[in-house]
Parts: C-alpha cells; structure tokens; sequence
C-alpha cells in the first residue's frame, strides 16, 4: 500500500478524539474512554488489549516490539517520516518503514526548528504551526498538532504521563533516561495553551500526568489536577 501524505490527502478527524500513550498512569483509566470518541495510539499503546483502537501514530519503528504491533494492528495508521536531510534519518529506518503494509497508511514530514524554538523567539505560534506537524520532542506533542490541523474540537488525553521510561505493560523505553519530567514538557503545556486559549480546542486528560490540563470526570466536567 502506498503512503500518502497527510496534509496532500482528504483525511479528517471527528470532532472528539482520544489520545491514547502508552504510559503506565493511564492504565487504570482504560474502561473510562467514551464510546464517542475516536482512539488515536501512540507508538505501542496500540498493543493495549483492552481498548478498540481506531487510528495508529507511530515514530517508534525502529524499537523492538514494532514488528508484533505492526502484525497486530491493520487499521489506519499515520507514521512519523525523517526527511532524507535530516540528523534522525537512517535508510534502514526508511526501508522498514516502507516495507509496511496497512489498509490506509499516511505519513507527514516532522518540522524542525520545532516548538523549542518558541522559547527563544517572540513568533506566533499561528506562524509556525501553519508549517505542519512540528517537532515536539515526542510523538503526543505530534498528535496534539493532528488534532489542531484535521478537525478535533476534544481532545482526551490518557496514558499521556511525561514522566519516567516505563510503559503499560510494565516494560521500558529503549529510550532511558527521560527523568522525571520529559524536558519537552514545557513546550507541549505552550502548545496546548495555545490550542485551549485561541483555538477553543478543549484539551483535558483522565489519567495523571505533568502537563498542565484538567482532569475530564466523565461528565464533561473540568476538574483541576493535584500535582504530586
């Protein structure tokens, strides 16, 4: 199946979606995501048993469980995709990644300089966002901008902890050394901010994590988070 570009093809989000990491602290949360919105796993949370999965962002295909979660899973899927000049890409990267063959596969070139570049220049985010799908040092931060871009109005968060290397099912990252709180966190809470306070996206998460959103209780009522 040929990989179309995101942003060259009709593609469109329904008005609510779920973001779904894989992060241990959303375990618990699993059975509280509603029917009515749209699942969007993050890299291997699509290994989740106990949640239908409706859309598959992956930028971990070069990690030891993507051949498992890629046989698993034959829905549509949209891939993170190195441009050829850029220091993160690798051919063997480029090969595997084509050689997958879902029934909808889409893909998007990531942006860089990405949201860090906010911290050190006064230009909108409207300026830099227009672009595409930039860097955010990880991949929630790219399912944040799909969001913005194809149509969300909700976004739920779940799993999303921006903490530590563990994920679900009680293994790690290859990735080590994240630290307590993911260094990117900054940029995505600026993200976010910008997406409730201009774009009146309504951003909100069920399971405890360290950016700065309010809790949904399942009513569609905001509650604000107690920082541990």
């Amino acid at each position: 199946m040929a990989f179309v570009e995101i942003f060259e093809s009709d593609f469109a989000l329904p008005p609510k979606v779920c973001i779904l990491a894989p992060g241990p602290r959303g375990r618990p949360h699993y059975a509280e995501i509603p029917d009515d919105f749209c699942v969007i796993a993050l890299n291997k949370a699509v290994l989740i048993p106990e949640v239908k999965i409706d859309l598959w962002l992956m930028n971990l295909y070069d990690q030891d469980w993507f051949e498992t979660a890629n046989a698993a899973f034959d829905g549509v899927s949209i891939f993170w995709r190195e441009a050829e000049d850029s220091g993160d890409y690798t051919p063997a990267a480029e090969k595997r990644l084509l050689a997958i063959d879902h029934t909808h596969c889409y893909y998007f070139r990531v942006v860089r300089p990405g949201l860090h570049l906010l911290r050190k220049t006064p230009i909108p985010l409207e300026e830099l966002i227009v672009r595409g799908i930039l860097d955010g040092g990880t991949v929630t931060g790219a399912a944040l901008q799909l969001a913005y871009h194809f149509g969300a109005h909700e976004v739920l968060l779940c799993g999303a902890d921006m903490s530590g290397d563990a994920y679900f099912d009680g293994s790690m990252s290859e990735q080590l050394g994240h630290g307590e709180v993911w260094p990117c966190n900054g940029d995505l809470n600026t993200l976010i901010r910008w997406m409730t306070q201009t774009q009146g996206i309504k951003v909100t998460t069920l399971s405890p994590t360290k950016l700065d959103v309010p809790f949904w209780d399942g009513c569609g009522v905001l509650e604000e988070q107690t920082k541990d």
